[in-house]
């Protein structure tokens, strides 16, 4: 996900500068900021819940439906 919640309760956007962790929007269980390497040498980075934390949460992702 690319949005989470700090402790204080404001909106953090995945990014390079933020905490290590922080709070899911959804079910208030702990994620952690998570990055990668793209194809072109860029990085993206987003919020993982951690392991079987909630798994139930909407925020988790799910497989893509095809059309």
């Amino acid at each position: 996900m690319k949005t989470a919640l700090s402790e204080t309760g404001e909106t953090l956007v995945a990014g390079a500068g933020m905490p290590k962790s922080a709070v899911c929007p959804s079910c208030g269980c702990n994620v952690t900021l998570r990055g990668r390497r793209c194809m072109g040498g860029d990085y993206t980075f987003f919020w993982r819940h951690d392991d079987n934390s909630n798994r139930q949460c909407r925020e988790r992702s799910r497989p893509y439906v095809l059309r």
